[in-house]
Order: C-alpha cells, then structure tokens, then sequence
C-alpha cells in the first residue's frame, strides 16, 4: 500500500512499520515489478521506513542471542556517504544489533556491522556488488559460535569473529532506507 499508515506484520510478532514514518513527503514508492511480488523504491535523499520498537526488538543483541537479518535490494548509483539500507541504530550512540550501509565513497562495497560503537568492538563484514541488480542479502549474528556470517545470493561471502562482547541491544526503532532520527542525508 502506498498510502500514510502502517505496513502489516502478518506474523505473530506484528512488528507492522510506517511509511515514511507518517510524512507523506519521506514515502518509498511502491513498484510491482520488485523482485519478489514487488518492491518500495526509495529516492536516496528523504524516503524511509520506521518499525516501532517492541519487545520482540529489543531481544536483538542481547547476550546470548542469536538472529538474522534478511532482505533484498537493488542499487543504481554508487553510494555517497554511508548511505543506511537498514539498522537498528540509537540516535545518542552506543551499541546497536546492526546496521547495513554502503560505507562512505567506496563504489558498490556494501558493509554489514555490529558493535558497541567504541571503535574496538565493531566488527563487519562487506562485499563488492554490481549496479542494477538485485541482491539478497542475509547477515547472521551466531552467539553460540561467537561468529558474524554474511550471505550473498544464498552464497557465504564472508564471515568473522563476534567480538562484540555480548551486548548490543538497545531500544531504537528500525529504520529502513535512512540513518537513524538524528542523522539525517545518509539514505539508501
């Protein structure tokens, strides 16, 4: 639906998210042709997509939890400056499950990381893509292999030690195609 409100979680989780976090003029467009069944196509300058955060979030990055994050996407232009696909990111710093950027200048190498920002306990993981493809990519956080994982097209492309410390859960919403509420300019 392209209409202000919220998108539907159908599991039993009901994470449902918010288009543009309820300001028309920071909407993704949604297009059918998308990957599977259609897809949003954000504009790289102001388009996002919130999820409040809820209990079930705020699980992500505890000691001793273990998680995925997963999703498909398409770039047409290089990014600019670390330009936010998706996180979990707290707007006064400090530690955060994940976030996925195209890191500063670097044509078509997209990053994955997690950490504590203490720029010791940060670890990541990137990988080279080609424009105007799609992707899918999943990132694993394995606490009981103290191991980061990093998938391309069902493929391992990288792995790493977590050398996180454990805890890097927090209560930010999730956003989709932007920084975090205090960051603003780094859309995907």
């Amino acid at each position: 639906s392209n209409a202000i409100g919220t998108i539907r979680d159908y599991t039993a989780y009901q994470n449902n998210a918010t288009l543009g976090n309820g300001d028309v003029t920071l909407m993704p467009v949604w297009n059918a042709t998308g990957k599977v069944g259609g897809a949003y196509g954000f504009n790289g300058l102001s388009d996002k997509i919130t999820i409040i955060n809820s209990s079930q979030l705020d699980k992500l990055g505890a000691v001793g939890t273990s998680y995925t994050i997963e999703l498909w996407f398409y770039s047409r232009t290089p990014p600019t400056g670390a330009q936010s696909i998706t996180e979990k990111w707290p707007s006064s710093g400090g530690p955060y499950p994940w976030a996925i950027r195209g890191p500063n200048n670097i044509s078509n190498v997209f990053r994955v990381s997690f950490g504590t920002f203490d720029s010791t306990n940060n670890p990541e993981v990137s990988y080279s893509v080609n424009l105007n493809q799609w992707y899918h990519l999943v990132a694993v956080r394995n606490t009981t292999t103290d191991t980061l994982y990093f998938y391309i097209n069902g493929t391992l492309v990288n792995s790493t030690t977590d050398t996180t410390g454990g805890i890097i859960n927090n209560t930010a919403q999730v956003v989709i195609g932007d920084r975090h509420a205090d960051f603003r300019g780094r859309n995907f």
